[in-house]
């Protein structure tokens, strides 16, 4: 779908049927008529919606799907002239940037989930056995269709397309959020969440401690406390997600975590971050731990539009939308990316990837 896009060539028809299947069966489950209500609809939606779209009329006559031919004129959303190259750049842009906000509403998921690898705190979520040694269908992650699966430190979390999340494997410290330190080896329900649309988690492959991102923008932590990096004002633990009532108002539009320390970008473009603040890895200038989320001021002229977190000896990447990725922290082994193995306390342009339409930042360990 993507290269159709790219390319301006003929969308693949299996992907166009299986959309208006999904229309069909989206119309049906609403009470509506068929493919030609809701296909209007759709339509009215895309040209409406987003001023840059343009008003086009409706002239397909659709059908069921075993009557859907090449034969059928192309529904709006299928139109290469009602939609400029332009427009579809920024889907795509879009879509890599923030892949959550596409997951399909209506409860589909992933409708398969794979797991292999170390298993010993049932971080698989529900495989028998310490080692699964090749991709085994995992059951009981893949009844609840998450849009979303994150692993930590010997754990697996999954976020469901109605807000729910589910935590599973290593209990200790607190670190999957369901109360006490017991370790699970199914997917549990986060009880206290489960009243909050969560949109996404973020936890680091090295980390002890999570971040939630809910639909009303506010953000909750919970795991281990060391070094400040739950946002709480204090170095304590807590095995429930907690708010972290400093980012509330501020319009959080995502989130990431190191090993040790946190970052949030708000919708306004400015990142704040805190936790550990060893090589400057929290980008204000010196390396101090800091226990609630600090914005950080060398780029409060900028609109910082991903960030990632590392672990151990720690970076910090972002991208602003300039066409820029800064790096700050630990710099040993160039991870830096500006030359050299030298460190900094304030983010740093790269200057190598400078207006190369970078759209996606990830931090190892080194």
């Amino acid at each position: 779908m993507a290269k159709a896009l790219i390319k301006r060539s003929i969308l693949p028809k299996a992907f166009c049927l299986e959309v208006r299947k999904k229309i069909e069966e989206s119309s049906g489950a609403a009470g509506g008529s068929g493919v030609n209500a809701s296909a209007t609809e759709l339509n009215s939606s895309m040209t409406s919606s987003s001023s840059y779209y343009q008003s086009s009329s409706m002239h397909a006559s659709l059908h069921i799907e075993n009557e859907m031919t090449e034969s059928l004129e192309k529904m709006s959303h299928e139109d290469h002239s009602l939609f400029s190259q332009n427009h579809d750049s920024q889907l795509l842009q879009w879509f890599n940037r923030r892949p959550e906000d596409w997951a399909f509403s209506l409860g589909s998921g992933a409708s398969t989930i794979f797991g292999w690898g170390h298993n010993h705190r049932g971080q698989l979520g529900g495989l028998d056995g310490s080692r699964i040694k090749i991709p085994t269908p995992c059951e009981a992650l893949s009844m609840l269709r998450p849009i979303q699966i994150v692993g930590g430190e010997q754990t697996l979390y999954a976020v469901t397309h109605d807000g729910k999340v589910y935590a599973t494997g290593y209990g200790a410290g607190g670190r999957l959020g369901i109360g006490g330190t017991d370790s699970v080896a199914v997917p549990t329900l986060i009880e206290s969440l489960q009243h909050v649309f969560i949109k996404k988690v973020a936890v680091n492959s090295g980390g002890k401690h999570c971040l939630a991102l809910s639909s009303d923008h506010e953000v909750f932590s919970w795991g281990e406390g060391e070094d400040g990096k739950l946002g709480h004002g204090n170095r304590d633990s807590y095995d429930r997600p907690k708010l972290i009532e400093a980012l509330s108002g501020l319009g959080v539009a995502d989130i990431a975590c190191g090993s040790a320390h946190s970052a949030a970008i708000t919708s306004e473009g400015h990142l704040l971050s805190w936790g550990k603040g060893r090589y400057g890895r929290l980008g204000h200038g010196d390396s101090e731990d800091q226990l609630k989320p600090k914005v950080i001021e060398t780029l409060l002229g900028y609109r910082v539009i991903d960030v990632a977190c590392g672990s151990g000896d720690a970076q910090t990447l972002c991208i602003t939308d300039d066409d820029n990725v800064w790096s700050f922290g630990d710099g040993d082994y160039g991870k830096l990316g500006r030359g050299g193995s030298d460190g900094c306390k304030i983010p740093m342009k790269i200057e190598s990837l400078a207006g190369l339409g970078v759209i996606k930042v990830e931090c190892g360990s080194q």
